[in-house]
């Protein structure tokens, strides 16, 4: 499994790629955001970069303005904006015009849809903001993308940040909130150069996902965004069930990203000065915003175990290497009874004030505490799963009934649906009633029945039970170790803990390994 470091106060961050001067303060609003003139494309100015429009809304210009290069990929113009429809099709604009009613708005039309995109522009950077979504009636638009914007740079690229740069110039977007992903869905890589995506561009060591908003390619890099529609229930392709999300929460409308151009030196200036100009979270350690501090570059010594038995001993280390932070990574998954529910376990003290007593133990000889986690991962003996009965809102698969009766000894059962699919996205977990069961393999008995072979019974506490024919049985979505994952509702309850765990220990470095699991729960590329 991969491991990235994310911080919540503290310890390491993955995202700190360029040094930077100090930082500015937000930036205000600049110049014109749309210029037109005649024969030429359609501009949108966002810092240093120009992005130029042809008439049907192609982006066919990423220019420096300071020199005039160009830093587009050559015959790799794609839209700035189009929408995916229910039935997976793409609908691109054929034309791109400026608002009559606001000067501020482009307007791109396709045969099904049009979208509305506002443009405003601030002295460093460029808001894009969809206000307006019209189908045809009966269209169904499922996704917007967000180009993807294509380059010809390679020196580097920066995944999670979304940017990428060479020794002059520097070209970046950033997702401005939550319906806004930095990333590409993973069953319309046909519409975003998915196949010319370098899936290791730095060897064996490290795998570019399809979460990064940022992506190096076999002719360049792409910056790439969508925006998903979640107001109806919603089946994705790896066969996770998402949906529905109430009213505004769940619609494409209000997709919003900001789009710049700097000097290599000057990108994170600019990222702060959209995460403050925007109102994006702005965490900060002793002053300084989180992504610069040089107190996120400080190393921790890992321990296996870690806990007021051999506290002393892991600070004298620690102290011997000059470090000043110890780190309980116990297994893989951090100091805990259960991931999911995440209450410490005995080593650690077993409770938030024995925790906190560690801490201050710790603090007390000049050294901070930190702890790991398996982010929306659940144990099989976490109270999310047992006893029973389970929760209702762990990630789950399609539904199918059952096409005969099951009895509590049975080995195969037939259903009327296909739920053998999905790979390790799902796994193969069902759920019926109360009963978690597993099974080996799916094969189609007759039309319209399939028939599941290799059934445990039983699984994760659980206990068997006869089921009657038409019952349902859902598929359960699998984490990497053969636990369940949490949906929403559950990471934001994992998020309010840990967090509230922070608060009240003063644990300050914490790894949130696994985070691809909450995303890979539907709610992502």
């Amino acid at each position: 499994m991969e491991r990235r470091n994310f911080l919540i106060a503290g310890g390491l961050s993955s995202l700190a790629l360029i040094a930077t001067p100090a930082l500015a303060q937000p930036a205000a609003a600049a110049g014109p955001a749309i210029t037109e003139q005649a024969g030429r494309p359609l501009r949108i100015r966002a810092g240093f970069l120009s992005l130029g429009l042809d008439p049907t809304g192609r982006v066919v210009e990423l220019k420096d303005i300071r020199e005039g290069t160009d830093y587009l990929a050559a015959g790799k113009s794609l839209p700035l904006v189009s929408v995916v429809l229910g039935d997976g099709k793409q609908d691109v604009p054929t034309q791109v015009k400026v608002s009559r009613r606001d000067r501020h708005v482009l307007v791109f039309s396709g045969d099904q849809a049009t979208v509305e995109v506002k443009v405003v522009n601030h002295a460093t950077y460029a808001t894009l903001e969809v206000v307006g979504l019209d189908a045809a009636p009966g269209v169904d638009v499922r996704t917007l993308l967000w180009g993807p914007l294509t380059t010809r740079v390679t020196d580097t690229v920066g995944e999670a940040v979304g940017v990428v740069r060479d020794s002059g110039f520097a070209l970046g977007i950033t997702p401005l909130n939550d319906k806004t992903v930095g990333g590409w869905p993973k069953e319309f890589d046909a519409y975003g150069f998915g196949s010319e995506v370098k899936s290791k561009p730095y060897g064996e060591a490290g795998t570019q996902n399809e979460w990064g908003a940022a992506a190096k390619t076999s002719w360049g890099s792409i910056l790439r965004a969508y925006s998903y529609d979640y107001s109806t229930v919603r089946t994705r392709e790896d066969g996770i069930r998402i949906g529905p999300l109430p009213g505004f929460e769940g619609r494409i409308l209000g997709s919003k990203l900001a789009v710049y151009g700097s000097t290599p030196d000057l990108v994170l200036t600019v990222v702060s000065q959209i995460a403050q100009g925007e109102h994006l979270p702005y965490p900060t350690i002793d002053g300084q915003w989180q992504k610069a501090a040089r107190a996120t570059r400080q190393p921790f010594l890992a321990l296996s175990s870690l806990g007021a038995s051999n506290l002393s001993d892991a600070m004298k280390f620690a102290k011997q290497a000059g470090i000043k932070n110890v780190y309980s990574v116990q297994g893989a998954a951090g100091p805990w009874k259960s991931t999911g529910h995440y209450q410490f376990n005995s080593g650690f003290g077993g409770s938030d004030a024995a925790a906190a007593q560690l801490v201050a133990t710790a603090a007390a000889g000049g050294m901070r505490v930190g702890v790991h986690t398996l982010s929306n991962f659940i144990q099989a003996n976490d109270p999310y799963i047992s006893p029973a009965p389970a929760d209702e809102r762990l990630t789950v698969g399609a539904t199918v009934k059952l096409t005969r009766a099951l009895a509590a000894s049975d080995t195969t059962l037939y259903a009327d649906g296909d739920s053998g699919g999905g790979g390790h996205i799902i796994g193969h977990r069902l759920r019926i009633g109360d009963e978690f069961l597993t099974y080996s393999g799916v094969t189609q008995a007759g039309a319209g029945e399939w028939q599941f072979t290799g059934v445990s019974r039983a699984q994760w506490g659980s206990a068997a039970a006869a089921h009657p024919a038409g019952a349902d049985a859902t598929r359960i979505a699998e984490n990497q170790y053969g636990g369940a994952r949490g949906d929403l509702p559950i990471i934001d309850e994992i998020a309010t803990r840990l967090a509230t765990m922070a608060n009240t220990t003063g644990v300050r470095n914490i790894s949130y390994d696994g985070l691809e699991e909450a995303s890979w729960n539907g709610w992502r590329g």
